[in-house]
């Protein structure tokens, strides 16, 4: 009859004892009931629409920014086209008059 020795029935001590926990545990897990689960749902889409309802304010901000912003941006433009305008007929007027004094 083969015997084994120390170390071969210590190992399989620890590997007939690691197959008895990891085979046994899922029995051992307590699973989330269907009312628990509805609840933490619920509660997950409270904080969700939360959510929603302030980057709605955030948006309608933006947007509000943005409107003042294209508005600023509309009437500055021809301003700044003006001005440039009014410096090349500055210049124009210049090299004008320093023709005419020569």
């Amino acid at each position: 009859m083969y015997m084994l020795g120390k170390r071969a029935r210590a190992l399989l001590f620890l590997y007939a004892l690691a197959f008895a926990i990891i085979s046994t545990a899922p029995f051992f897990v307590s699973a989330e009931t269907m009312e628990e689960r509805r609840l933490r749902l619920e509660r997950e889409l409270a904080v969700i629409e939360q959510d929603i309802v302030e980057k709605r304010g955030v948006l309608s901000e933006k947007q509000a920014e943005r409107t003042s912003l294209e508005r600023d941006m509309a009437i500055r433009l021809p301003y700044r086209n003006w001005t440039k305008k009014w410096s090349a007929l500055k210049r124009l007027s210049h090299s004008l008059s320093v023709a005419r004094a020569r």
